[in-house]
């Protein structure tokens, strides 16, 4: 599925820089470089249970946590479904992922919200709400940092690119 929709992407490119609609065609490449980015690599931190040294727990409370209704909770909900103290915890994503609980909690919290600003027509405040940040501002400065554009231009150009498909 996602390589058919970059197939689309690439051939609504095409279609738009035949047109001579150079502005849209840039607006369309760049959203789907942020696509191709969000899908393929910000989830790289953490592998998907390929490494046989983790620990089963450690696997399983990774899965649960790519789940809305958990990452929404943050380190304090990790922390409730770790089997271990929150410091042995730290101690083996550390060892394991070589990232902390909450770089992880915060990736797919964006991952969520790009989803949801491409997706939906949720308010910005709404969006951040929904993936679990109580604050506007740390949304916007973490959001700003993963994706090097605001919420409200990362929404403008999804809407780009979905409308030349």
């Amino acid at each position: 599925m996602e390589a058919e929709f970059i197939i689309k992407s690439i051939v609504g490119i095409g279609s738009l820089l035949a047109e001579e609609d150079k502005p849209a065609a840039r607006c369309s490449g760049k959203s789907l470089v942020a696509f191709i980015l969000q899908h393929f690599f910000l989830s790289a931190g953490v592998q998907d249970d390929n490494d046989s040294q983790i620990p089963q727990w450690l696997r399983t409370l990774v899965s649960q946590m790519k789940r809305q209704e958990n990452f929404r909770g943050g380190y304090a909900r990790m922390c409730e479904l770790a089997p271990c103290s929150s410091n042995h915890l730290c101690r083996c994503f550390r060892k394991y992922y070589d990232e902390r609980p909450c770089d992880f909690i915060n990736r797919e919290r964006l991952k969520y919200s790009l989803f949801l600003l491409h997706e939906t027509d949720c308010t910005i405040l709404e969006i951040s709400d929904s993936c679990g940040f109580s604050n506007l501002s740390h949304f916007y400065h973490l959001f700003r940092k993963s994706f090097s554009v605001s919420p409200q231009k990362a929404r403008k150009m999804g809407k780009c690119i979905s409308g030349s498909i």
